[in-house]
């Protein structure tokens, strides 16, 4: 493994699934649903933002865990609802 790839920050992706793995975890372990809060979403690139919102659609169905998305911006709302 090069040292660039070393110092690459993870990818959404890889970061959901870990969290998807540990949510499964932690159901089991204490019977409740966990929960991911999402604080400052205002500040998560649209791209980003809509990724994260497919994964706690899919979350929320699977009831895999919550998803809570914190902003102090009303700009997200309005987009997420428009998704």
């Amino acid at each position: 493994m090069s040292e660039a790839n070393e110092l690459a920050a993870p990818n959404l992706r890889d970061i959901l699934d870990v969290f998807s793995s540990a949510a499964s975890r932690y159901k089991q372990e204490y019977e409740k649903m966990p929960v991911l809060i999402i604080d400052n979403a205002n500040r998560i690139a649209n791209d980003e933002l809509d990724k994260i919102q497919d994964y706690a659609k899919h979350a929320s169905d699977r009831r895999i865990a919550t998803v809570v998305f914190v902003s102090s911006d009303g700009h997200v709302p309005r987009r997420m609802m428009g998704n």
